[in-house]
């Protein structure tokens, strides 16, 4: 669970205006936490989109727990001593789990797309919750505690519409039908980050693209960027870890 995380296939609840679908998983990838993905709208069908024949809602469902009595085994507790020497036993009464983020006013941040529609969340551990009890609580509870177990995992839901609410629930977000890129992993902008492009445009230059070595971004190493991903199969219009990762280069 920690490190693996898919987003399930669709499932249907009736007519199309009403289906509710789970956002479609990414081929053969893992969603891996303190990650984010990134999807954005394209003015036309190339490769790697899919097209969304009618406008839709994003809505992230938090993860869902609920509390269970549990008998807790001597044999397993391990103690820890305080600093004023009280012997207390640490025990785990919510386990590690995961939520979604939507960072989508900061997608620009993201992409190499002037002004880009789309959307953008990160997938955030929520660590394991750990309280401390001495043998006096333990043995006053008759070693019987509640906690927390996980009931259903974080999701991403997907609603078809007919057009855009007049209001939306927190954490809900409209978008219009159009040509999609696959969800793929994003990175932080790179049009500030000076080393990283240096070592781009090495390599593209190395490849035979006319660039001036240096760290700016710009048109003409966008270009380029596109042209590499287009001739290696890989989705094009921004630039991600695996067009670096296709060019031996480490970020």
């Amino acid at each position: 669970m920690k490190n693996i995380l898919y987003f399930l296939l669709l499932f249907s609840l009736g007519c199309k205006s009403k289906q509710i679908v789970l956002v479609e998983g990414i081929p053969t990838r893992k969603l891996e936490p303190g990650k984010c993905y990134s999807s954005v709208k394209l003015s036309e069908k190339e490769k790697f989109t899919t097209e969304e024949k009618q406008p839709f809602l994003l809505e992230i469902r938090p993860p869902i727990f609920k509390t269970k009595k549990v008998k807790i085994n001597e044999d397993e507790l391990i103690d820890w001593n305080s600093n004023d020497s009280i012997v207390v036993y640490p025990i785990s009464i919510r386990p590690y789990s995961l939520k979604f983020k939507f960072l989508n006013e900061e997608l620009a941040d993201w992409v190499s797309i002037n002004e880009p529609e789309g959307f953008l969340f990160c997938l955030i551990e929520i660590p394991e919750k750990i309280k401390t009890f001495t043998e006096d609580e333990l043995n006053k509870r008759n070693f019987i505690l509640e906690k927390l177990i996980l009931k259903r995992p974080p999701q991403i839901v997907k609603r078809y519409v007919k057009r855009k609410p007049k209001r939306l629930k927190e954490n809900q977000y409209y978008f219009e039908a159009g040509h999609y890129a696959h969800i793929r992993e994003a990175m932080k902008t790179h049009r500030d980050n000076f080393g990283m492009v240096l070592k781009l445009k090495t390599k593209l230059i190395e490849l035979g693209y006319e660039l001036k070595k240096d760290g700016l971004w710009n048109e003409k190493t966008k270009a380029a960027v596109i042209d590499f991903q287009n001739k290696n199969g890989l989705s094009g219009r921004k630039l991600d870890y695996d067009t670096l990762k296709k060019l031996g280069i480490e970020y």
